[in-house]
Protein backbone atom coordinates (compact mmCIF):
# COMPACT_ATOMS: atom_id res chain seq x y z
CA UNK A 1 0.00 0.00 0.00
CA UNK A 2 1.42 3.39 -0.85
CA UNK A 3 1.06 6.54 1.25
CA UNK A 4 -1.03 9.35 -0.24
CA UNK A 5 0.91 12.81 -0.60
CA UNK A 6 -0.87 15.60 1.31
CA UNK A 7 -1.54 18.72 -0.84
CA UNK A 8 -3.83 21.80 -0.86
CA UNK A 9 -6.55 22.45 -3.26
CA UNK A 10 -4.04 23.86 -5.77
CA UNK A 11 -2.25 20.69 -5.84
CA UNK A 12 1.12 22.15 -4.53
CA UNK A 13 2.88 20.80 -1.50
CA UNK A 14 2.65 22.99 1.63
CA UNK A 15 6.43 23.51 1.85
CA UNK A 16 6.49 25.06 -1.58
CA UNK A 17 3.75 27.45 -0.56
CA UNK A 18 5.72 28.47 2.51
CA UNK A 19 8.89 29.19 0.48
CA UNK A 20 6.87 31.20 -2.04
CA UNK A 21 5.33 33.29 0.73
CA UNK A 22 8.79 34.10 2.12
CA UNK A 23 10.00 35.25 -1.31
CA UNK A 24 6.97 37.49 -1.80
CA UNK A 25 7.50 39.13 1.62
CA UNK A 26 11.20 39.72 0.86
CA UNK A 27 10.33 41.25 -2.51
CA UNK A 28 7.79 43.57 -0.91
CA UNK A 29 10.29 44.68 1.73
CA UNK A 30 12.91 45.37 -0.97
CA UNK A 31 10.46 47.50 -2.92
CA UNK A 32 9.59 49.40 0.24
CA UNK A 33 13.26 50.17 0.97
CA UNK A 34 13.86 51.36 -2.61
CA UNK A 35 10.79 53.58 -2.43
CA UNK A 36 11.99 55.18 0.81
CA UNK A 37 15.41 55.85 -0.70
CA UNK A 38 13.86 57.47 -3.77
CA UNK A 39 11.70 59.74 -1.63
CA UNK A 40 14.69 60.83 0.48
CA UNK A 41 16.85 61.40 -2.60
CA UNK A 42 14.25 63.57 -4.32
CA UNK A 43 15.00 66.42 -1.86
CA UNK A 44 18.55 66.77 -3.31
CA UNK A 45 19.94 67.45 0.14
CA UNK A 46 23.74 67.42 -0.16
CA UNK A 47 25.46 65.16 2.23
CA UNK A 48 28.89 66.79 1.82
CA UNK A 49 29.81 70.38 0.74
CA UNK A 50 33.38 71.59 0.17
CA UNK A 51 34.32 75.03 -1.21
CA UNK A 52 37.68 75.48 -2.89
CA UNK A 53 38.66 79.08 -3.67
CA UNK A 54 41.44 80.00 -6.09
CA UNK A 55 42.46 83.65 -6.31
CA UNK A 56 44.48 85.04 -9.23
CA UNK A 57 45.82 88.61 -9.01
CA UNK A 58 46.02 90.46 -12.35
CA UNK A 59 47.38 94.02 -12.42
CA UNK A 60 46.43 96.08 -15.44
CA UNK A 61 48.88 98.10 -17.50
CA UNK A 62 47.75 101.43 -16.12
CA UNK A 63 48.91 102.27 -12.63
CA UNK A 64 45.50 103.66 -11.68
CA UNK A 65 43.46 100.44 -12.17
CA UNK A 66 44.03 97.09 -10.45
CA UNK A 67 41.86 94.17 -11.56
CA UNK A 68 41.49 91.05 -9.38
CA UNK A 69 39.88 87.88 -10.76
CA UNK A 70 38.56 85.28 -8.28
CA UNK A 71 37.41 81.78 -9.30
CA UNK A 72 35.16 80.22 -6.64
CA UNK A 73 34.64 76.44 -7.08
CA UNK A 74 31.80 74.71 -5.18
CA UNK A 75 31.55 70.88 -5.03
CA UNK A 76 28.34 69.18 -3.88
CA UNK A 77 27.11 65.55 -3.84
CA UNK A 78 23.64 64.68 -5.06
CA UNK A 79 22.58 61.07 -4.71
CA UNK A 80 26.19 60.18 -4.24
CA UNK A 81 27.27 61.94 -7.48
CA UNK A 82 29.73 64.89 -7.07
CA UNK A 83 28.70 68.09 -8.93
CA UNK A 84 31.12 71.03 -9.35
CA UNK A 85 30.11 74.68 -9.96
CA UNK A 86 32.69 77.42 -10.75
CA UNK A 87 31.87 81.14 -10.38
CA UNK A 88 34.18 83.88 -11.76
CA UNK A 89 34.24 87.12 -9.78
CA UNK A 90 36.08 90.20 -11.18
CA UNK A 91 36.97 92.97 -8.73
CA UNK A 92 38.25 96.32 -10.06
CA UNK A 93 40.04 98.64 -7.69
CA UNK A 94 41.49 102.09 -8.49
CA UNK A 95 44.62 103.54 -6.99
CA UNK A 96 44.30 107.29 -6.43
CA UNK A 97 47.28 109.62 -6.86
CA UNK A 98 47.63 109.60 -3.06
CA UNK A 99 47.82 105.76 -3.18
CA UNK A 100 44.34 105.37 -1.69
CA UNK A 101 42.46 102.32 -3.07
CA UNK A 102 38.82 102.85 -4.04
CA UNK A 103 36.18 101.03 -6.08
CA UNK A 104 35.22 104.10 -8.15
CA UNK A 105 37.69 106.71 -9.53
CA UNK A 106 35.20 109.42 -8.56
CA UNK A 107 35.85 108.52 -4.93
CA UNK A 108 39.45 109.74 -5.14
CA UNK A 109 39.96 112.83 -2.98
CA UNK A 110 40.57 116.12 -4.73
CA UNK A 111 44.19 117.24 -4.98
CA UNK A 112 44.95 120.95 -4.85
CA UNK A 113 47.80 121.98 -7.14
CA UNK A 114 49.59 125.21 -6.39
CA UNK A 115 51.25 126.92 -9.33
CA UNK A 116 53.86 129.49 -8.57
CA UNK A 117 53.88 132.34 -11.04
CA UNK A 118 56.91 134.57 -11.12
CA UNK A 119 56.54 137.98 -12.67
CA UNK A 120 59.65 139.85 -13.71
CA UNK A 121 59.41 143.61 -13.97
CA UNK A 122 62.14 145.53 -15.68
CA UNK A 123 63.21 148.64 -13.85
CA UNK A 124 65.45 151.46 -15.04
CA UNK A 125 69.11 150.58 -14.68
CA UNK A 126 71.14 153.12 -12.74
CA UNK A 127 74.89 153.38 -13.26
CA UNK A 128 76.48 156.08 -11.16
CA UNK A 129 74.50 159.24 -11.94
CA UNK A 130 73.09 157.88 -15.24
CA UNK A 131 69.67 156.20 -15.45
CA UNK A 132 68.77 154.16 -18.55
CA UNK A 133 65.06 153.98 -19.47
CA UNK A 134 63.11 152.75 -22.45
CA UNK A 135 63.04 155.43 -25.17
CA UNK A 136 59.70 157.18 -25.75
CA UNK A 137 57.88 157.23 -29.08
CA UNK A 138 59.71 159.42 -31.58
CA UNK A 139 58.04 162.54 -33.08
CA UNK A 140 57.70 160.68 -36.40
CA UNK A 141 55.98 157.68 -34.72
CA UNK A 142 53.53 159.92 -32.84
CA UNK A 143 52.59 161.77 -36.06
CA UNK A 144 52.27 158.45 -37.93
CA UNK A 145 49.86 157.01 -35.33
CA UNK A 146 47.72 160.18 -35.39
CA UNK A 147 47.37 160.57 -39.16
CA UNK A 148 46.94 156.85 -39.87
CA UNK A 149 43.97 156.89 -37.53
CA UNK A 150 42.63 160.12 -39.06
CA UNK A 151 42.88 159.01 -42.72
CA UNK A 152 42.61 155.25 -42.43
CA UNK A 153 39.44 153.19 -42.81
CA UNK A 154 38.36 151.57 -39.53
CA UNK A 155 35.60 149.00 -39.16
CA UNK A 156 34.56 150.42 -35.79
CA UNK A 157 35.06 154.06 -36.70
CA UNK A 158 37.86 156.53 -36.03
CA UNK A 159 39.35 156.33 -32.54
CA UNK A 160 39.18 160.02 -31.66
CA UNK A 161 39.99 159.26 -28.03
CA UNK A 162 43.40 157.90 -29.03
CA UNK A 163 44.01 160.89 -31.31
CA UNK A 164 42.99 163.37 -28.59
CA UNK A 165 45.47 161.77 -26.17
CA UNK A 166 48.31 162.62 -28.60
CA UNK A 167 47.61 166.37 -28.45
CA UNK A 168 49.66 168.74 -26.31
CA UNK A 169 48.18 170.78 -23.50
CA UNK A 170 48.38 173.84 -25.74
CA UNK A 171 46.40 172.08 -28.49
CA UNK A 172 43.75 171.06 -25.95
CA UNK A 173 43.39 174.58 -24.60
CA UNK A 174 39.70 175.55 -24.80
CA UNK A 175 39.07 172.35 -26.76
CA UNK A 176 37.47 169.51 -24.82
CA UNK A 177 37.09 166.03 -26.27
CA UNK A 178 33.45 166.40 -27.30
CA UNK A 179 34.13 169.53 -29.36
CA UNK A 180 37.27 167.99 -30.83
CA UNK A 181 35.52 164.77 -31.97
CA UNK A 182 32.48 166.66 -33.32
CA UNK A 183 34.68 169.02 -35.39
CA UNK A 184 36.60 166.08 -36.82
CA UNK A 185 33.36 164.31 -37.83
CA UNK A 186 31.91 167.43 -39.49
CA UNK A 187 35.01 167.92 -41.64
CA UNK A 188 35.22 164.21 -42.53
CA UNK A 189 31.56 164.00 -43.55
CA UNK A 190 31.84 167.15 -45.67
CA UNK A 191 34.61 165.58 -47.75
CA UNK A 192 32.70 162.30 -48.03
CA UNK A 193 29.68 164.12 -49.45
CA UNK A 194 31.96 165.58 -52.12
CA UNK A 195 33.38 162.17 -52.96
CA UNK A 196 36.84 163.12 -51.65
CA UNK A 197 38.99 160.63 -49.76
CA UNK A 198 42.38 160.94 -48.05
CA UNK A 199 45.18 158.38 -47.71
CA UNK A 200 48.16 158.51 -45.37
CA UNK A 201 51.47 157.87 -47.13
CA UNK A 202 54.34 158.48 -44.75
CA UNK A 203 56.08 160.75 -42.24
CA UNK A 204 59.60 161.91 -43.13
CA UNK A 205 62.29 164.53 -42.53
CA UNK A 206 62.15 164.48 -38.74
CA UNK A 207 63.94 167.44 -37.09
CA UNK A 208 64.32 167.59 -33.29
CA UNK A 209 65.44 170.80 -31.57
CA UNK A 210 65.45 170.34 -27.80
CA UNK A 211 61.86 170.20 -26.58
CA UNK A 212 60.34 170.83 -30.01
CA UNK A 213 60.34 168.89 -33.27
CA UNK A 214 58.98 169.02 -36.80
CA UNK A 215 58.18 166.27 -39.27
CA UNK A 216 56.88 166.27 -42.83
CA UNK A 217 53.53 164.57 -43.48
CA UNK A 218 52.97 163.10 -46.94
CA UNK A 219 49.39 162.22 -47.86
CA UNK A 220 47.22 161.70 -50.94
CA UNK A 221 43.78 163.09 -51.77
CA UNK A 222 41.49 161.43 -54.32
CA UNK A 223 39.01 163.85 -55.91
CA UNK A 224 36.92 163.16 -59.05
CA UNK A 225 39.09 160.15 -59.73
CA UNK A 226 42.34 162.13 -59.69
CA UNK A 227 45.10 161.74 -57.09
CA UNK A 228 46.75 164.74 -55.49
CA UNK A 229 49.81 164.48 -53.28
CA UNK A 230 50.23 166.87 -50.35
CA UNK A 231 53.11 167.66 -47.98
CA UNK A 232 52.54 169.41 -44.68
CA UNK A 233 54.85 170.40 -41.83
CA UNK A 234 53.69 169.02 -38.47
CA UNK A 235 54.89 170.52 -35.18
CA UNK A 236 55.36 168.61 -31.95
CA UNK A 237 56.42 169.50 -28.38
CA UNK A 238 57.78 167.38 -25.57
CA UNK A 239 55.63 167.10 -22.44
CA UNK A 240 56.54 164.79 -19.53
CA UNK A 241 59.08 162.94 -21.67
CA UNK A 242 56.48 162.27 -24.38
CA UNK A 243 56.09 163.89 -27.80
CA UNK A 244 52.71 165.53 -28.46
CA UNK A 245 51.18 167.21 -31.50
CA UNK A 246 51.11 170.98 -31.02
CA UNK A 247 47.84 171.50 -32.93
CA UNK A 248 44.48 169.70 -33.38
CA UNK A 249 45.21 168.64 -36.95
CA UNK A 250 42.35 167.47 -39.21
CA UNK A 251 41.80 166.57 -42.88
CA UNK A 252 42.09 170.22 -43.88
CA UNK A 253 45.69 170.02 -42.72
CA UNK A 254 46.50 167.65 -45.56
CA UNK A 255 44.63 169.60 -48.27
CA UNK A 256 46.16 172.91 -47.20
CA UNK A 257 49.62 171.81 -48.38
CA UNK A 258 48.65 171.19 -51.99
CA UNK A 259 51.65 171.30 -54.33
Amino acid sequence: MGLNRVSDSSGLPKRYLFVLAILVIFLLMSLLVVGVLLIVGSGERPTTTRILTTTTEVTSITTKLTTTTKAVTTTTKVMGTPQTTTTIIIIREYVCPNQQIVNDPDECPEITTTTKITTTTRKPTTTGATTTIQPEESPSKVAEIYFEELMGWNLFGTDYQKMYSLLSDTAKDNLDFDKYSNDQELIKNAYIMQGVTFHFLQVQNEDINGETATVELKCKMMASGYPFTYNREIKLVKEDDSWKLDDAYNLNTCAAGHI
